[in-house]
């Protein structure tokens, strides 16, 4: 079921074609990567879930992240006039801090401490088709026959590792 799913990820991500001359090869491979990276994160995880239950994994996992990526983004973020973001841009930001990365993080992990990791896993390989619909439902964007044929293949993946 999983190989299933990945593969209707390949079909979505490729249904435009893979070269460098399309523009997107290397934003393409870097989610991949990610993905890989964080199926192997996922199970990695497993054990320090065990351990700390979903709450303390989830503030343990930002804690670190957020330190590393304060590193990194500091020399910006000084530099920002953050005087001229509007009061809805900082509305949106605290959504998305609040209920889109630490909300989706302890469903994980409450998911992930009751599940096996791969019956868990699966489920990221819906995200390109959320972001599909989302892009049908906002920016008019086509549902081609790639993009369909890729959605079957997820969609059976998932269903056939969640059976199994």
């Amino acid at each position: 079921g999983v190989a299933i799913a990945f593969a209707g990820v390949v079909v979505v991500a490729t249904e435009k074609g893979l070269s460098p001359a399309a523009g997107t090869l290397k934003g393409d491979l870097l989610t991949l990567c990610g993905g890989i990276a964080f199926a192997g994160y996922t199970v990695a995880g497993r054990p320090v879930l065990r351990d700390l239950g979903p709450l303390r994994t989830t503030a343990l996992s930002f804690l670190a992240g957020g330190a590393a990526i304060l590193v990194v983004s500091m020399p910006t973020a000084l530099r920002e006039p953050w005087s001229a973001v509007s009061p809805v841009a900082f509305l949106g930001l605290a959504y998305m801090v609040l209920i889109a990365t630490v909300g989706a993080y302890l469903l994980w992990y409450f998911a992930l401490d009751h599940l096996d990791p791969s019956k868990v896993a699966v489920f990221t390989y819906l995200q390109p088709l959320i972001a599909a619909a989302v892009a049908f439902a906002f920016r008019a964007e086509p549902f081609t026959t790639g993009l369909l044929a890729g959605a079957a293949l997820i969609l059976a993946g998932v269903v056939i590792a969640e059976r199994g």
